[in-house]
C-alpha cells in the first residue's frame, strides 16, 4: 500500500485519444488544451459572422 503507480495521462476528446503524457503533466496539458479549444472557438464564431 502506498506505492505510486506509474499511470500515464490520458486526454480523450471526442471519445478518442488524443495524448499522452506523464501524470505531472496533466494540468499543464489541460490548461494548453482548453486555450486552445477557447481559441479555435472564438476564432471560428468571429470568421462565421
Amino acid at each position: 500500500m502506498g506505492v505510486p503507480l506509474d499511470v500515464p495521462g490520458i486526454l480523450f476528446k471526442k471519445g478518442k485519444v488524443i495524448k499522452k503524457f506523464p501524470q505531472e503533466q496533466l494540468v499543464d496539458v489541460l490548461l494548453k488544451e482548453i486555450e486552445q479549444t477557447i481559441f479555435t472557438t472564438e476564432h471560428t464564431e468571429t470568421t462565421e459572422k
